[in-house]
């Protein structure tokens, strides 16, 4: 296969064994490429059903949070390290999407094509997503500071098309 993928908890032994397996069987390595998410915890543990500790984005957005915003919270963190689930990443993802709401309801925004060639450099890098969002944070604060040059629709086409950011 191409890739095989899982959360970190699984890379040994289950997929250790299974790349050695399939390798005895095949004579060819099982998967060109390995890719473990991170876990992420609550409170200091794992979070997991058996312990009771699981936050439901289903619940986070019954309760009122915008999707986008718990989005753009998950990708505050580099896709593979392990973190622990605050109310303050939550706090902080409702925070650039008000921001770069307001900054996209200019009619003069800061320049964005070269902002989507680095997000798109950024993504090419390990999906760089932490990366992603200070470029963002960047380009708002040029926009709100006066900065012109820009397509508020290009970047927003862009947003949804490359990271399901639709605003």
């Amino acid at each position: 296969i191409d890739i095989q993928g899982g959360g970190s908890d699984l890379l040994f032994p289950h997929h250790d064994m299974g790349a050695a397996q399939g390798q005895v069987l095949a004579s060819k390595p099982f998967a060109r490429t390995y890719v473990h998410a991170g876990m992420i915890g609550l409170d200091g543990e794992k979070m997991s059903k058996s312990k009771g500790n699981l936050v439901f984005v289903s619940k986070l957005i019954q309760s009122g949070h915008n999707p986008i915003a718990i989005r753009i919270a998950l990708m505050a963190h580099p896709y593979g390290n392990d973190h622990m689930w605050s109310s303050a990443d939550l706090y902080k993802g409702e925070k650039l999407l008000s921001d770069l709401q307001t900054a996209l309801s200019r009619t003069d925004v800061a320049p964005t094509q070269q902002l989507i060639q680095e997000i798109v450099i950024a993504l090419s890098n390990n999906l760089d997503t932490p990366k992603v969002l200070i470029l963002l944070e960047d380009w708002i604060k040029q926009t709100l500071t006066g900065a012109t040059g820009g397509s508020a629709g290009e970047l927003s086409r862009s947003l949804d098309r490359i990271l399901g950011i639709a605003l």
